[in-house]
């Protein structure tokens, strides 16, 4: 079982910052093309400024999700333990190390305590569960592992 990094709401202001730039394209485009007759300066001044704004919108979208997309973020929950990636940077913390599970009260995220009395803070927001659930199921799993149980949740998604 494995839970990734939500990157909804990052993803919608992408894509709607790229389409006003696609609708100031339009705005800017429009005296140069349309049927009535319009000063030399407002038509060039039209082609460049919308020329610009319809090149910006697609290249700001792609520079955008690029960066939003290509951090690899994710806890994955299996038989031995948890392993907690952010790109470059994973720790795996067995069972036995864990202490126990909470989550953050001022933003999402969870606190992982372990037996040597450190703490690994995963300051992310997963898709389709909040901070709380996560922690809570992620301590049934742990007590479930601990006693050699299947690491299965009783239900899931919770409701």
């Amino acid at each position: 079982m494995w839970f990734r990094q939500d990157v909804r709401r990052a993803v919608r202001g992408a894509w709607l910052r790229a389409f006003v730039f696609v609708l100031l394209a339009m705005v800017f485009l429009a005296p140069p093309l349309s049927a009535w007759e319009s000063p030399d300066a407002l038509v060039i001044g039209g082609w460049i400024l919308g020329g610009a704004c319809l090149l910006t919108g697609p290249i700001y979208l792609l520079v955008k999700l690029h960066r939003i997309l290509a951090p690899e973020v994710y806890i994955a929950v299996h038989r031995g333990g948890i392993r907690w990636r952010r790109d470059s940077e994973q720790r795996f913390l067995a069972w036995p190390q864990i202490r126990g599970f909470e989550a953050l009260l001022d933003r999402p995220g969870l606190v992982v305590a372990t037996d040597d009395g450190g703490t690994l803070v995963i300051a992310e927001e997963f898709v389709d569960v909040s901070s709380a659930d996560l922690a809570a199921l992620l301590s049934e799993l742990h007590q479930k592992a601990l006693l050699g149980l299947p690491i299965r949740p009783r239900v899931w998604p919770p409701s």
